[in-house]
């Protein structure tokens, strides 16, 4: 296994056909197909601030997801709604998306509540 058909191996897996037989099968791709293979135009690196309204997306339905079933449908859409009123903003006017990052926070921690158990909006 130390051949040089080995060292690019990309993927490696084992399979037993019987219980005293066991295969080694090996994926061996050459690096031009890895670059063809390879996505041409990955997608672009996030922006901490875009990373950060992700984030606080998800931890909104994450806090849905505690919430009653019946109601758990009421805060996905808030969610969605809340965030789809900001869609406008521009990338670069990080004041703004500072200010909705911080009063989405603060949202949150208020419907994240236990007594918060359904919401209309």
């Amino acid at each position: 296994m130390v051949g040089p058909h080995f060292r690019n191996a990309h993927r490696v897996t084992w399979s037993a056909k019987s219980p005293t037989s066991t295969y080694l099968h090996v994926l061996y791709l050459s690096p031009s197909i890895t670059a063809i293979l390879s996505p041409i135009n990955p997608m672009p690196r996030l922006s901490g601030l875009q990373k950060a309204v992700l984030a606080l997306y998800r931890q909104c339905l994450r806090t849905a997801r505690t919430k009653p079933e019946h109601s758990r449908p009421h805060f996905q859409s808030f969610a969605r709604k809340e965030f789809d009123k900001n869609i406008h903003l521009d990338k670069k006017d990080f004041s703004a998306i500072e200010f909705f990052l911080r009063k989405g926070t603060r949202q949150l921690e208020t419907y994240a509540d236990k007594g918060v158990r359904d919401v209309v909006g």
